[in-house]
């Protein structure tokens, strides 16, 4: 028995087969979708991350800039967790003041 061990950082991204499947093609494409989906949420993440930064640099002070990432963190929060109750197949699109987040 071949045992797989995972360096990386994130171990969603390691992944090991522990028999040979019938279907290699399904397989394959299993785990493209689930690699995918991670790369989506890591962008939405950056994405949201981005807007937060901006939106705290137009702060005239230090504590509207604080205000401003606290609520930014809150609401990425309570995104999340709204998708989790959902069932996490809504991409979470709040934004910036509430707004879709373009791409």
């Amino acid at each position: 028995m071949k045992v797989a061990h995972c360096r990386l950082k994130d171990p969603a991204l390691c992944y090991e087969i522990r028999h040979v499947p019938e279907n290699k093609r399904a397989l394959a494409q299993k785990i493209s979708s689930r690699l995918c989906a991670i790369s989506k949420e890591g962008k939405h993440r950056l994405d949201f991350l981005y807007k937060i930064a901006t939106s705290a640099s137009r702060a005239a002070c230090e504590e509207e800039m604080d205000s401003a990432v606290k609520s930014g963190v809150e609401r990425y929060f309570d995104a999340q967790q709204g998708e989790e109750s959902h069932g996490g197949e809504d991409e979470g699109e709040e934004g910036e003041g509430g707004e879709g987040k373009g791409e």
